[in-house]
């Protein structure tokens, strides 16, 4: 049979539980916040391995997907230039070419050599700017392989990704 506990009270009111009786308040046991700092320095050094390779992922993929934006916001731009400089009825698929690669050279810093410049007069590649006449809708395509203008943290990953632009103008 069970009996009910009845604790046993010294002479200043506390049981031998440490606990005090009454309208004395109840002593506790330690807490978490009163650990010291040296018991807690293994979790914190744990937390931080676990964190800090993934804020540097997360890090890195920003910065490489800031710059794939940059390097498509500069070809669209001299897609753009190729374009209209393609519109004009004294320009030549030479001139052009040499146009749009010498801006991607001075905004990017990239190789002309890595830079693609198709030109098309009414969705020929083969036609010549000379025979285009007024009215035809001439078209300048920019390539550059992302692995020529990225930042190289996910070079593996992208490798094959080329960046594209393409602007349409109507011949003068």
């Amino acid at each position: 049979m069970l009996r009910p506990f009845r604790p046993t009270i010294d002479r200043l009111g506390k049981n031998k539980l440490g606990l005090l009786i009454g309208d004395v308040q109840m002593r506790t046991l330690p807490s978490r916040k009163f650990l010291s700092r040296r018991d807690r320095r293994g979790a914190t050094a744990v937390e931080f391995a676990i964190i800090v390779p993934v804020f540097l992922l997360l890090l890195a993929g920003i910065i490489e997907f800031g710059q794939a934006f940059r390097v498509q916001h500069a070809l669209q731009n001299a897609a753009r230039r190729g374009g209209r400089a393609a519109s004009l009825t004294s320009s030549t698929n030479t001139a052009v070419t040499s146009t749009v690669r010498s801006d991607l050279v001075s905004s990017l810093g990239v190789q002309s050599t890595d830079v693609t410049v198709t030109i098309k007069v009414n969705n020929n590649a083969n036609t010549s700017l000379a025979s285009a006449v007024t009215g035809d809708i001439i078209e300048v395509t920019v390539t550059l392989p992302f692995t020529k203008a990225g930042v190289n943290f996910y070079s593996n990953r992208f490798s094959s990704t080329t960046l594209k632009a393409i602007a349409s103008y109507e011949h003068e």
